[in-house]
């Protein structure tokens, strides 16, 4: 073979596409990493949603409750309103459920873990949620509600 061919060998053609493919292992191994924990970060700001939105239903309604039922395993409860319309919440396997009057029970909050009603005097009332995800991190969300009208059923 002439001296003056231009052209690559085979070592630097095998050598450039060694590095080429560790390159884009690399890059793909840095891709995926970032697709898992954004997966994870979805999952706990739809949880964070779904209970902040079902804590602040709940309170609502406690405050505007004219009275109150617990469950005895404080993990459920029937809220009497003003209009004498029966508001249920319940803790159903992982979904908290809302049923108001003779309605369908409807779901509020998935991927709930725990439901907790603590009664206070003088119509104060602790709600706290607590969600689960990514398998066993749990978050909990907790405030106290006082009822306007401060009346308790039994």
């Amino acid at each position: 073979m002439p001296k003056n061919s231009s052209g690559f060998t085979l070592i630097e053609i095998l050598l450039s596409l060694s590095l080429l493919g560790l390159f884009l292992v690399t890059i793909l191994s840095i891709y995926q990493i970032n697709v898992i924990t954004l997966g994870k970060e979805l999952e706990l700001m739809e949880i964070q949603d779904s209970l902040s939105i079902a804590l602040n239903r709940m309170s609502r309604e406690v405050r505007q409750a004219k009275e109150l039922h617990p469950d005895s395993n404080a993990s459920s409860i029937k809220i009497v309103g003003f209009d004498t319309e029966i508001i249920e919440y319940s803790l159903k396997g992982n979904t908290l459920y809302r049923k108001k009057g003779h309605a369908v029970k409807q779901p509020v909050a998935d991927k709930v873990h725990a439901l907790l009603f603590l009664y206070g005097s003088q119509g104060l009332v602790k709600i706290k949620v607590t969600g689960k995800y990514h398998g066993s991190n749990e978050i909990s969300y907790t405030t106290s509600v006082r009822m306007r009208s401060q009346i308790f059923g039994s």
